[in-house]
C-alpha cells in the first residue's frame, strides 16, 4: 500500500474566514529525509496577513499574483513539479487539497484550477544545491463569478524521489513527500447562508465495507464547517430502525459533494424496500445555526445485495466481537505468561533441590573419607 505524505501548509478550514493548518514544517527527521521545503510568500492585501495560506480578498475581474519559495538543502540539484488543484470534500467529511476529485458537483461553475495559472517556467522548477528559488502563479478572477469563496491549493512534488519503504503492522508503506499551499479566494464577501441538499442514495462498498451511502451536496460558494450529520435506515414496511450513523465536526468545500456512508457492520445486506432519513446541522459561526432534514425511499435487489455481501471485506465481525477477540488474546497472553513463570519457578526449585542433594552427598562422602583416615591412623599407632 502506498501512502503519500503531504506536508500540508493548509489542511482544514474550520471557521468561516479562518483556515487552520497542520504543522507547516516537517519534523527534524522528516527534514533530513525530504531535503526540500516550500513556503508561502505573503501576498498583497490578504484578508488575514498572518495566515499560513493565501487568504485573498478580490473583486470580480481582478488579477492577483501569488508567490512561493522552494528551498533545496541537499547537495544535488532537484526538480520540482507544481500545479493548481481545486479543493473538494472527501467521504471522511474533510477537505482534500492535493488531488483531483473523481467527480465534480454540477454547482461548481468556477474551478480555481481553471483561472489560476502558473508561470510556464515554474511548472517544472530546477533548484540548485543549497539554494532557493521563487515561483509565481496568477489568479485571474472571472467577471461573472458569484460572491463567495473559491478554494484550492498550489501543489508541489519533487521529481525522482527515492521512495522509502517501511513496514507498519505487516503492511508495506512507500513514503513520498509533497507540499500543498492552500488558496482561499473570497469574492467581495462571504455568502449570506449555506445551501445543503441530499442528492441521492446508493448502496455498495465504502473502503470495502458494506454501506448505504447518502450523497450530500454543498451547492453554495462557501465553506461549511462544524457540520453534523445523523443518518438512519428504516424498514419501509414497519418503520423499524435498522442502521444509524452520526458524525460531528465535519467540513465541506464550496460547491462540492461527498458520499456519507452508513455502515452495516456485521449485518448482511438484504434485499427490500427502505427509507433513508438524514438530519444535518451546522454551527459555523459565519451564520446563525442551520438545520436540514431529508427523507428518501430506496430499494435493494437480491442480486445487488448478494454481490455486495460477496465483495465486502473487514466488516464480517462486529466491533463488540473484535473487542472480545482482543480480550481473549490478552487473557491468553496473561495465562501463557503465568504458566511460563510457573514452569520456570518449578524448574528452578528442582535445580536447587538437586544441587542441595548433590552437596549433601558430597559432604557425606567427605565425612566418610575423614573418618576412615582417622581410623587408619589409630590402627597404625
Amino acid at each position: 500500500m502506498k501512502k503519500i505524505i503531504s506536508i500540508m501548509i493548509l489542511a482544514l478550514l474550520l471557521l468561516g474566514s479562518n483556515v487552520y493548518a497542520e504543522n507547516s514544517e516537517a519534523t527534524i527527521q522528516q527534514k533530513a529525509e525530504v531535503s526540500y521545503s516550500v513556503k508561502k510568500i505573503k501576498a498583497a492585501n490578504e484578508i488575514n496577513e498572518t495566515s499560513s495560506f493565501y487568504d485573498l480578498g478580490v473583486t470580480k475581474g481582478e488579477n492577483k499574483e501569488i508567490q512561493a519559495i522552494i528551498a533545496n538543502s541537499s547537495n544535488q540539484p532537484i526538480y520540482v513539479k507544481s500545479q493548481i488543484f481545486t479543493a473538494f470534500t472527501n467521504e471522511n467529511g474533510t477537505i482534500t487539497y492535493n488531488a483531483k476529485p473523481k467527480s465534480i458537483s454540477k454547482s461548481l461553475k468556477f474551478k480555481l484550477s481553471d483561472f489560476a495559472t502558473i508561470e510556464a517556467s515554474d511548472k517544472r522548477i530546477e533548484v540548485p544545491p543549497h539554494s532557493e528559488k521563487t515561483v509565481t502563479a496568477f489568479i485571474d478572477v472571472p467577471k461573472d463569478v458569484p460572491d463567495g469563496v473559491m478554494l484550492g491549493a498550489w501543489y508541489f512534488e519533487k521529481e525522482n524521489q527515492v521512495v522509502e519503504n517501511k513496514e507498519e503492522q505487516g503492511i508495506g508503506i512507500a513514503n513520498k513527500y509533497s507540499y500543498s499551499l492552500a488558496i482561499k479566494v473570497t469574492v467581495n464577501q462571504e455568502i449570506e447562508k449555506p445551501e445543503l441538499k441530499l442528492k441521492g442514495v446508493t448502496t455498495g462498498l465504502s473502503n470495502y465495507r458494506k454501506a448505504v451511502q447518502a450523497t450530500i451536496e454543498n451547492e453554495s460558494p462557501g465553506i461549511i464547517s462544524k457540520l453534523t450529520v445523523n443518518a438512519q435506515i428504516l424498514n419501509e414496511k414497519n418503520g423499524e430502525l435498522l442502521y444509524e450513523r452520526k458524525q460531528e465536526d465535519m467540513i465541506m468545500a464550496p460547491n462540492s459533494n461527498f458520499s456519507y456512508p452508513i455502515f452495516l457492520k456485521d449485518q448482511e445486506m438484504k434485499s427490500g424496500d427502505y427509507v433513508l432519513n438524514v438530519e444535518a446541522s451546522t454551527n459555523d459561526p459565519k451564520w446563525p445555526s442551520q438545520n436540514w432534514n431529508w427523507s428518501q425511499k430506496f430499494s435493494i435487489t437480491k442480486e445487488k445485495a448478494q454481490q455486495i455481501n460477496q465483495d465486502a471485506l473487514n466488516d464480517n465481525v462486529s466491533s463488540e466481537n473484535n473487542n472480545n477477540l482482543v480480550l481473549i488474546g490478552v487473557l491468553f497472553l496473561i495465562v501463557s505468561g503465568l504458566v511460563t513463570l510457573f514452569v520456570l519457578i518449578r524448574n528452578n526449585q528442582k535445580k536447587k533441590r538437586k544441587k542441595l542433594k548433590m552437596m549433601a552427598k558430597r559432604k557425606k562422602r567427605e565425612e566418610t573419607k575423614l573418618k576412615q583416615k582417622r581410623l587408619s591412623k589409630r590402627q597404625d599407632k
